[in-house]
């Protein structure tokens, strides 16, 4: 019979390789994932002060917090209704404003001068044609930076609302065949 001799020699340590799900467990909690609120919060500060802008800040907020876009997605539609419960309805903010030009109107009618009074119930007659989208749409002059007329190939942009239009989705002018397609739209 034959023995075997048991090596003397100490044994190497196995080093575990960590999962991928463990690995970023840890990389998150390195970062400090702000809470639920804390999220929140931070979103409805971007959003009041025109510092979101859709589609793109949700992706990034997730890489930089470690989160999937879901749930950050999830807290941005929360934030966005707190925004808007706390600026209101574009109605009840309609029905404010009236009730206020209202009663700057009865304000004015007590004046002594006449021509104070219909100079101030003209002012809150504008006022009032605004917040109800009753006034004319003006015409903008559309000059270049120094103030000088545009190109001619520009001017088209002034005349035609077709070119415009165009002009406004794609960010360039339209060819004569885009044009024409456009307005066969």
């Amino acid at each position: 019979m034959t023995t075997v001799a048991k090596s003397t020699k100490p044994k190497r340590a196995v080093k575990k390789t960590k999962s991928k799900k463990t690995q970023l467990a840890q990389d998150s909690r390195a970062r400090a994932i702000p809470t639920v609120e804390e999220r929140i919060k931070y979103m409805v500060g971007l959003m009041t002060t025109g510092k979101w802008v859709l589609g793109k800040t949700t992706v990034e907020l997730a890489q930089q917090w470690g989160l999937s876009i879901t749930v950050v997605a999830q807290n941005a539609s929360e934030a966005s209704r707190l925004v808007r419960s706390a600026t209101g309805d574009v109605d009840q903010i309609r029905a404010q404003l009236t009730a206020y030009c209202e009663e700057a109107m009865a304000n004015a009618r007590e004046g002594e001068n006449r021509v104070d009074v219909a100079k101030a119930m003209a002012q809150v007659i504008r006022v009032l044609a605004d917040i109800h989208g009753a006034t004319a749409p003006q015409k903008i002059a559309v000059t270049d930076t120094k103030g000088n007329d545009l190109p001619p190939a520009f001017k088209m942009l002034e005349t035609d609302p077709v070119a415009a239009r165009f002009f406004r989705r794609e960010g360039r002018l339209p060819t004569p065949a885009e044009l024409e397609a456009e307005r066969n739209r």
